[in-house]
């Protein structure tokens, strides 16, 4: 499909790896974010 705007295959190639590094990124800071909630909130407190 990208070969129809005129691009070689190496830029599909460059755009292949960019889609799957965002991809890990992007699971990457969903696992850091719920970790970060979860350390955020209060924990029981022993009276």
């Amino acid at each position: 499909m990208l070969d129809y705007f005129g691009c070689g295959q190496e830029m599909i190639e460059v755009v292949r790896w960019v889609h799957v590094i965002a991809g890990v990124a992007w699971i990457g800071s969903s696992f850091y974010f719920i970790a970060l909630d979860l350390s955020l909130k209060p924990g029981k407190r022993v009276t």
